[in-house]
């Protein structure tokens, strides 16, 4: 009877992609909304929100588009929702540029539009990464980055949703536009499903030419 053999070298090498990690992978879109009462964006697809913050200091707790929005205190920059297993830090300094210029959001309309948050991080040792955690692995998530400015000599200002933490280190968005003295705002979407050992993200929004990073709101949604 003759033995079968197996390639020993072939067979190591099906064991070592057979044990490949796998890896948590991002998709980003963007859209432009039109004016402040827009709300198209808020709900896409059947999503489920879980976590909508509204960062800034002084806002009210606002309502847009079926969504509660929390808001937080720019200096603390740390959720106060326990409803939700996703808990958000964005450490930051200072008030986005957005209705405070512009005059363009009201507070009945879009409040979380109204204020925002800022950091420079050239030359300044401020850590403004924003951090996301108590993610479940498997289910799918959209994470919507809301920025705005309404100052007419900002009109251009372009923005990258930067991957920060390990987990997702280089998975970078394209620049968008998000200034706009009409009232327009960006609208960012990172779309990705948590790998094995995967519940924390830490991401940065940074502005091309001003190496600032800025976020006015964001939002946490599932994918049925």
């Amino acid at each position: 009877m003759k033995l079968k053999h197996i390639h020993l070298a072939a067979f190591a090498a099906l064991a070592f992609v057979g044990s490949a990690p796998a890896e948590t992978k991002i998709t980003y879109s963007f859209y432009t909304a039109t004016s402040d009462t827009d709300t198209s964006w808020v709900r896409p697809e059947g999503t489920t929100s879980v976590k909508a913050m509204n960062f800034g200091s002084g806002a009210p707790m606002t309502s847009f588009g079926g969504v509660n929005w929390l808001t937080t205190n720019a200096d603390l920059g740390q959720s106060a929702n326990t409803a939700s297993p996703i808990s958000m830090k964005f450490s930051t300094s200072g008030e986005a540029y957005a209705s405070n210029y512009g005059n363009y959001y009201s507070e009945d309309r879009s409040g979380i539009l109204n204020t925002g948050s800022w950091c420079r991080i050239q030359g300044v040792d401020i850590d403004c990464t924003l951090v996301l955690s108590g993610f479940t692995v498997g289910q799918e998530y959209l994470v919507q980055f809301v920025l705005a400015d309404t100052r007419v000599d900002a009109e251009g200002r372009m923005v990258a949703i930067n991957g920060y933490s390990d987990n997702i280190a280089g998975q970078d968005s394209p620049e968008y536009a998000f200034a706009y003295p009409d009232g327009q705002f960006l609208v960012v979407t990172a779309r990705f499903t948590p790998a094995p050992g995967d519940t924390a993200f830490s991401f940065r929004p940074l502005i091309a030419i001003d190496k600032e990073l800025q976020l006015n709101a964001l939002q946490v949604l599932t994918v049925p």
